[in-house]
């Protein structure tokens, strides 16, 4: 929710030598992002609400409150506030937020150039290139993905889920043996994430591996994946 890379700071660092205003909005910002933590977002909405009556001019706060209105699905008020906060300060990180709500409202065009721009103000910027890749994975554009999760993983070598994204990508593309590999790479980076088993158990399946599919989809449902207790009626015959 708080406003990062490439942002410039506009919250009044607690303690420094500022205005009595400053402090006010300073403490404004701690009651809203602990309102937001605690998913009373409403609340939440109050609080950046009154922080831009206090100082229009901060995206931060209207960054903050897209990101409330998002939690309470109002999409639009979400776009509207994301759009000000990039108007006022356009940094990745802005840009990053509209674009997976763009995403959310299968709006993936107009995700993809949000997720572009992310990236080009910041190339270390390693979550927007990922999301940019999931925007393409909507779109059937799976090289394109399998680009982007590929310099997400560069610029992030441990990431899992750009392992695990890629993986889905490479199976779409009917790359099994690369897919394979990318969902085995996920696991091994956090054994317990339950989707990567659950897509390795579907690659093992189309490589005729009909027992480690099985013991695949088994260990998804034991992690709570529900689609994966479907795929085990066909370890049953």
């Amino acid at each position: 929710m708080v406003a990062g890379r490439l942002c410039a700071q506009e919250v009044p660092v607690k303690g420094s030598a500022v205005s009595a205003l400053d402090s006010a909005v300073h403490a404004l910002y701690a009651e809203g992002k602990s309102y937001f933590l605690q998913e009373e977002y409403t609340l939440a909405v109050e609080v950046f609400s009154k922080i831009i009556a206090i100082k229009p001019s901060s995206g931060a706060a209207f960054n903050d409150r897209g990101s409330c209105y998002r939690k309470l699905g109002q999409l639009q008020l979400a776009i509207s506030d994301y759009s000000e906060a990039i108007r006022l300060n356009p940094c990745a990180k802005y840009y990053n937020n509209r674009g997976s709500l763009r995403v959310k409202m299968e709006e993936y065009e107009e995700a993809i150039n949000d997720y572009t721009i992310a990236y080009a103000l910041d190339t270390t910027y390693y979550q927007a290139v990922n999301n940019r890749g999931i925007a393409y994975l909507n779109t059937g554009s799976y090289r394109r993905a399998v680009e982007d999760f590929t310099t997400c993983i560069r610029l992030k070598p441990d990431n899992y889920l750009a392992y695990n994204n890629r993986g889905i990508a490479y199976y779409k593309l009917k790359e099994f043996e690369l897919s394979l590999a990318d969902f085995n790479r996920t696991i091994s980076l956090k054994e317990d994430y339950g989707v990567a088993y659950l897509h390795r158990g579907n690659i093992k399946e189309m490589l005729d591996d009909d027992a480690g599919a099985c013991d695949d989809w088994s260990r998804a449902a034991a992690l709570g994946v529900k689609q994966a207790e479907s795929c085990l009626k066909n370890c049953e015959n």
